[in-house]
Formats: C-alpha cells, structure tokens, sequence
C-alpha cells in the first residue's frame, strides 16, 4: 500500500475548495482505496490531502493517465502558493474499528498525521516500538477507525503515522487518557530528531471512497 501526503498553503480557500471536490473523478480510478483531507487545524490557510493507493503501480497509472486532466479541468495550481509532496510507502496497517481502511475512509471525521524523523541507528528502536506498542494499544482506543504506518520515498530515516478517528473528541480523549502512558512506555522520545503532529478535521466534500 502507498500513500500521498499532500500541504498546500492556500491563497484562496474558496478557489481551492471548489477545485478539491472536482478529485472526486478519482473513485473510479483502479486501485485506490481514498482520499481525504481538509483545514489543518493549526493553520486556516493550511489545505491538507491524504490519498491511499493499492500499490505503486496503481498509483503511477492515476499519475499518467488522470490527473493530469483534473488538473487542468480545477485549475488548482491558481488556488495555492506553495505544495509539499510526500510520498511514502506502508511498512503495516494499522487496526482500528473499521472493518478495513476504506471503511475507516469512509467514516472519519478527524486525520492526524505524525510527521517522524528518526536519529542515527534509531530506526530499528522506533519502527519496534511502533509496532509492538503504538499499533496494537491505538487499536483499543475508542473512536481510532485505522490507520497506516508508512516510510517516505528516498528517506528511510522518515516515517509518517497516518490515522483515522471518529471525530475530534474521541481523538482528544485518547491524547489526554491515553498518550502519556504510551509516549512513557514506547520510549520513542529518544529516536526522534523532529516530529511534526498535524491535526486535520476533514471536509466531506473532499472525502473520496474508491468506487
């Protein structure tokens, strides 16, 4: 499985949200399992996106064949002054609620994106703690619908933590009962040279589910 991590920052939120619901072309596109996003919580202007795919090859099938014509037909580039791009694969799924990742998709109301960069000789120590830890506790709390644990293209000392709550009280809830106890027993403060949390309240007009 492949994610995109997409951070606009927008110069016209009006123009980019009209064109972000035009991506809706993408449901029947093969091998995509959806795409989400909305405001950045943090920053109004801070327009995020998360598209999950199959695999690469889907994914670099979409890229030749489609979304070079929903570009062109939204007219988005207009909307935003800059993009960041990121493009990571899965090293697992993350168990939630939902029955699969779609359907963790198709109900979310809240996306939180941890934005990881790990030390040197880190790496084995953090993706550890992740996955004997992090994945299984976050599984039990209330309202995590799922989620994926990915690394970027080119920078195998960056991970994303990509997952899907119910909406933002059950995320809250889990950062205040829960987080402490898990940050203390995971020990992952010591990996990390950067970590960036991005909390995103999604728009269902830019929700797409694979057809």
């Amino acid at each position: 499985m492949m994610i995109k991590w997409i951070v606009c920052a927008a110069s016209n939120r009006d123009a980019f949200d009209a064109a972000q619901r035009i991506w809706e072309r993408l449901r029947y596109c093969d091998g995509l399992v959806g795409q989400i996003g909305g405001w950045d919580e943090a920053d109004a202007n801070r327009a995020c996106i998360l598209g999950i795919w199959r695999d690469a090859a889907a994914y670099e099938r979409f890229f030749a064949h489609v979304h070079d014509a929903v570009t062109l037909a939204n007219g988005q580039a207009a909307s935003y002054e800059s993009i960041s791009v990121t493009v990571a694969d899965a090293v697992v799924r993350m168990p939630g609620a939902a029955a699969s990742l779609r359907d963790a998709i198709a109900a979310a109301g809240v996306l939180r994106v941890a934005d990881c960069k790990v030390g040197p000789g880190r790496r084995d120590h953090f993706v550890g703690a992740q996955l004997e830890t992090w994945t299984p506790e976050m599984a039990e709390a209330d309202g995590m619908l799922g989620g994926i644990f990915s690394v970027a293209h080119g920078d195998p000392s960056r991970y994303l933590v990509t997952t899907l709550w119910r909406d933002q009280a059950a995320h809250a809830t889990y950062v205040r009962d829960r987080l402490p106890d898990l940050r203390s027993r995971a020990a992952v403060d010591g990996d990390l040279v950067r970590l960036d949390g991005t909390i995103v309240p999604l728009e269902p007009g830019w929700r797409v589910v694979s057809a």
